[in-house]
């Protein structure tokens, strides 16, 4: 069951990565989303329903918190960064 879940992690990682790459790099996107699921995992248990239900996924109205954490970051780092250079954007990406 460990080994089912890493996968699943893995593809959701990856596919998380391709669904951001114009916009932000994905080992800086996963890193910083890691983090901060780190950081709220008490308040994630509180606001979201972890259950499995697979008509939700199937029909697509599962709340993905992967998703809605990318997103914020992704905003986040383009406030911060929206004025650097490309080469000074990554620099930073790469010190964080």
């Amino acid at each position: 069951m460990r080994r089912f879940l890493e996968q699943i992690n893995a593809t959701n990682e990856r596919t998380l990565k391709d669904m951001f790459r114009d916009e932000i790099r994905g080992s800086f996107l996963i890193d910083i989303k890691s983090r901060v699921e780190t950081t709220i995992a008490p308040v994630m248990l509180r606001l979201y329903d972890f259950n499995f239900n697979e008509e939700k996924i199937i029909t697509g109205a599962d709340n993905c918190i992967d998703y809605e954490i990318c997103k914020a970051v992704i905003g986040v780092h383009h406030a911060n960064t929206n004025f650097l250079k490309k080469k000074d954007r990554s620099e930073k990406e790469n010190n964080q």
